[in-house]
């Protein structure tokens, strides 16, 4: 019966037979086809004027207006930085309970579970649940904050399971506390990927404020987000929009500047004076470095001591949450999908499907094409191209697009495909970049084009690294549909926001706690996979 469905290929391995394959292949491709016809339609072809008239009002801005940019820039650097900071010393420290080949499996699992359910939650619910609490600079603060510490948590944990910890193991036995062990092998050791780490999530979380002032959070993203909104003044949007991405891109600047120069990890040198360069090199690195933690310090203590910590309604969390688990069963029963949250998750999915088959199509596109196998000149273009690509507020790219398509989920599948293959895309292209560089030398010189050099060597080589790309796009999406669902991207963000605003906390619960558990599910089912829990991905299907 075995040999029905495996063949061997050594004593401890095994894997599924051509035809199971294909037949997989034939329904993956099938559930693709499906979801595409369900989720696109054609282009309005009469929209395409006022396409025209939105792109030329969004290029004759209000110049007489007072944006006050200064300060609300100066605001957004305060709380995004702020928040960043807070969420990434939260997320260290459960990082280190959460790692699972640090701590022992009764810590481990529970707080990762914690986490899990956490961040389940859509982000929407929290920036909503802080508005309801908090003035516009506290709830900002708290928003980044949320949103980095489990997410950061997510990513770190991962990063501190794939290190070496041998050295940790060593020491730990040496000292009372095992944290100061963990601290000195492991964080101290790797201090320049955590930086780094640190430093692409605050530049993330810069460009997720225009997204989260759909949600009431204030800051630069509000003044594009604002006009943008139910009645549309595209001529508010341009110089925003430009200080945003002006800002954006020396941020980027820097970032490069700090990650080769700074951050980046030099080789041990033979030579004495070569050694004594390095050493020379490496002072005022952390001068650099010292500079860098001492401004990232003071905008976070000057936000913290500025903020208004009152409380609006000390009642309304237990109240909120209280009627948050009330669930009311009729809606799971409905089988209206404008009502019943499972047909609402069903076509959630498909138009997820749709997203991420876009988005890992389009980024290993743009990954090549970025990659060392091309031109220099082809690929700083592309990278340019994509980096301009990533700062534009994906609000504006949905509203000038959305006259010349039928419908808003359409839309929003076409924009959150384009921004999120930009970003996948850059971490293709160092992917590939990372590939040995001899083999594929070897493959040119014996004429070999460079998509067969793709295809044969480079997605192969990479394959673990573009499944988790795939994976985590797959998560990210549901959840970007859900905050886009306020403009028509997703039934489900369409209800959560109707729900919040009409302060119907049980029908709020009734919708989105199905969606936790969708979400739940697929993180455990995730998290198994990549600790090697579920034996029959790695030994039967690859």
């Amino acid at each position: 019966m075995t040999s029905l469905f495996f063949y061997q290929i050594s004593d401890k391995q095994k894997r599924w037979n051509w035809y199971w394959k294909l037949a997989l292949a034939i329904i993956v491709l099938v559930v693709i086809i499906y979801s595409f016809i369900d989720n696109f339609s054609g282009f309005n072809v009469s929209g395409f004027r006022n396409f025209s008239r939105n792109f030329i009002r969004l290029f004759t801005p209000d110049t007489a207006r007072d944006y006050f940019l200064g300060s609300y820039l100066l605001q957004t650097i305060f709380y995004v930085v702020s928040g960043s900071i807070l969420g990434f010393v939260i997320a260290l420290w459960f990082s280190y309970l959460t790692a699972f080949k640090i701590q022992p499996l009764y810590i481990a699992l529970p707080t990762r579970l914690f986490t899990i359910f956490l961040r389940s939650f859509p982000v929407l619910v929290f920036a909503f649940l802080f508005n309801n609490l908090f003035n516009k600079q506290l709830t900002a603060t708290l928003t980044i904050t949320w949103f980095s510490w489990l997410w950061s948590t997510k990513y770190i944990t991962a990063f501190f399971e794939n290190s070496a910890l041998k050295q940790f193991f060593n020491q730990s036995s040496r000292y009372i506390h095992k944290f100061k062990a963990f601290w000195n092998t492991v964080v101290i050791s790797q201090a320049e990927r955590l930086w780094l780490f640190l430093l692409y999530s605050l530049e993330a979380n810069f460009r997720w404020t225009t997204v989260l002032s759909i949600a009431g959070i204030t800051g630069i993203g509000e003044l594009i987000a604002t006009p943008l909104g139910g009645t549309v003044q595209l001529n508010l949007v341009l110089i925003p929009m430009l200080t945003l991405i002006g800002f954006l891109l020396f941020l980027e600047a820097s970032v490069f500047l700090l990650t080769k120069f700074v951050l980046q990890k030099q080789s041990q040198a033979g030579d004495y004076f070569l050694q004594a360069k390095t050493l020379q090199k490496r002072k005022w690195k952390k001068v650099m470095i010292y500079i860098l933690a001492l401004v990232l310090a003071a905008f976070t203590l000057a936000n913290l001591v500025q903020l208004d910590y009152t409380v609006k309604a000390p009642g309304f969390v237990a109240d909120f949450f209280k009627q948050f688990f009330q669930t009311k069963t009729a809606f799971l029963i409905s089988e209206d999908a404008n009502i019943n949250p499972l047909l609402m998750l069903l076509k959630l999915t498909t138009q997820a499907i749709s997203l991420i088959t876009l988005v890992f199509v389009l980024a290993l596109l743009f990954g090549f094409l970025a990659s060392k196998l091309f031109s220099t000149i082809t690929s700083i273009s592309l990278k340019l191209l994509l980096l301009v690509i990533r700062v534009i507020p994906s609000v504006l790219l949905f509203r000038l697009f959305d006259p010349i398509i039928f419908r808003p989920e359409t839309t929003i599948i076409f924009v959150l495909a384009i921004h999120s293959a930009a970003s996948y895309g850059q971490l293709i292209t160092i992917n590939f970049d990372n590939a040995n560089e001899g083999v594929i030398n070897n493959m040119q010189n014996h004429g070999f084009s460079r998509f067969y050099i793709l295809w044969n060597y480079l997605i192969p080589t990479t394959k673990p690294q573009l499944l988790n790309t795939l994976s985590d796009s797959f998560d990210n999406a549901i959840r970007d549909l859900v905050v886009f669902g306020i403009f028509g991207g997703s039934i489900i963000g369409v209800r959560i926001n109707n729900f919040f605003e009409r302060a119907q906390y049980s029908e709020l619960g009734t919708i989105t706690l199905p969606l936790m558990v969708y979400l739940m599910v697929f993180e455990v089912i995730l998290m198994a996979v990549r600790l090697n829990k579920l034996k029959v991905w790695q030994r039967h299907l690859w």
